[in-house]
């Protein structure tokens, strides 16, 4: 068993909403039934970023399944289950996943030979590309204190903030979009992913990453 903070696609860092003024926020309507108070002064909202709403817990067990017990070691989201189970039984379909097949999870044996033979280079990168791209990832994080900031000041901060976020943004979107495409094809495209393709690939991604953590 090991620890799986919960996410999602992302294929816009943080969409605002169209409203009259673009810092006028809109209503959000919850009923009862979907909180769960916990304590006093504290309600269970589906959305929030609080450690209780978006951490939860992913069991894998079974054949090529390694046994490490509990292990928070590898961030995950909700978007890794299924390639990951995918690789794991030797299905292929034409679905383009969000997520990346957990090879630290399971045993090489198990893999399919081209992501076997794609070794720690996957890893790295499946991890990388995570870091920018998964809304709890440090970049996701960043980015949402960065648009709470800005929908807190003027006018001029926000109009600043939505160009520099949409700048920022598609050259994310590229840059994920390569990293993804090179780890789909190793898992299940038998496409071992090679040196000349990850390390570049890795080199930009570290920049990218530094890029959303300097955004506020």
């Amino acid at each position: 068993m090991f620890w799986n903070s919960l996410g999602g696609p992302m294929p816009r860092i943080h969409p605002q909403p169209r409203r009259a003024s673009p810092r006028q926020p809109g209503p959000a309507c919850v009923p009862q039934s979907a909180c769960v108070f916990e304590s006093p002064g504290f309600a269970w909202n589906h959305g929030d970023v609080q450690q209780q709403i978006t951490e939860a817990w992913l069991g894998l067990v079974g054949p090529g399944v390694l046994h490490q017990g509990r292990n928070d070691s590898v961030f995950s989201d909700q978007t890794d289950v299924r390639p990951t189970v995918m690789a794991l039984v030797g299905l292929t379909d034409d679905y383009s996943h969000d997520g990346r097949v957990l090879v630290e999870k399971l045993s090489p044996s198990a893999l399919p030979s081209a992501l076997a033979a794609s070794g720690q280079q996957y890893a790295s990168l499946a991890a990388l590309y995570k870091q920018i791209n998964a809304p709890l990832g440090p970049v996701g994080r960043n980015t949402l204190a960065y648009a709470n900031n800005a929908i807190l000041a003027d006018d001029t901060t926000y109009g600043n903030y939505l160009t520099t976020i949409g700048t920022f943004t598609a050259n994310r979107n590229a840059v994920a979009g390569q990293m993804i495409a090179a780890l789909e094809a190793a898992a299940f495209g038998s496409t071992p992913l090679q040196p000349s393709t990850a390390l570049p690939l890795i080199a930009t991604g570290r920049n990218v990453l530094v890029q959303g953590m300097t955004l506020h």
